[in-house]
Parts: structure tokens; sequence; C-alpha cells
């Protein structure tokens, strides 16, 4: 069985792919240990990195400058309201998920992951 360029060209690219998401993760989880600051990285950028950067295929309707724009102000918005808000938590997870229903309907974007960036915090 011959290996066509194009095959050859896409194992490689998929192993690019592979170890950038692999270095990612490492400097994300480095990056939280050294800094002594664990919301450096959520379990759900993890998993987005893998998903963007390894995955041919992306189950969410988002292009990637959505993803990283919709996850980074997520975040900033759950830790903010954590910090800042000085509610019962049960209306703090609320305004969470108020902000990212009204995000994902603005945006029209499917990316679901983003509510776990906005209430993190509170669990």
């Amino acid at each position: 069985m011959e290996l066509t360029n194009e095959k050859v060209l896409g194992k490689q690219s998929k192993l690019v792919r592979s170890i950038a998401s692999v270095i990612m993760i490492v400097l994300m989880t480095a990056t939280a240990e050294l800094l002594n600051e664990k919301e450096i990285i959520f379990p759900e950028i993890a998993a987005l990195v893998i998903g963007a950067w390894f995955v041919d295929r992306q189950p969410w309707r988002v292009n990637r400058i959505k993803l990283v724009i919709l996850m980074s102000l997520s975040a900033i918005v759950g830790i903010s309201i954590v910090r800042f808000v000085p509610l019962p938590m049960f209306w703090q997870v609320a305004i969470g998920f108020a902000f990212a229903g009204v995000s994902l309907t603005v945006s029209k974007t499917t990316l679901v992951p983003m509510i776990s960036a906005c209430i993190y915090r509170f669990i």
C-alpha cells in the first residue's frame, strides 16, 4: 500500500497538532503550578485546546477567534462574579448562567463549554 503525498502531509499535520496540544496543556499546567494560581487552567480549556487543535472537525459551531474570545470572557466574568458580587451562591450561579445564555445567543454560536467557564468557580 503506497502512501500519497496528501496522506503523508495529513499524518504530519496531525502529529504537529497533537504535539502543539500537549505543549499548550503542559504550559498551562506549569504556569498554574509556578504561580500557585489554580485558575489558570480550566479543564474545559484543556478540552477545547485538544478539540480545536487536534480533532479534524469541531463539534461546536464557532470560529477559532470567537472560541478564544468567548472562553476568555466567560472565565473573566466567572472569576469577577465570585470576587466582586456579594450575593449568595444561588444568585452568583444565576448571573453566570444568564451571561452565558446571552453570550451564546448574541454570538450565534453553540460553544456550550463557556457555561462551565462562567460558573466553574462556584463549585
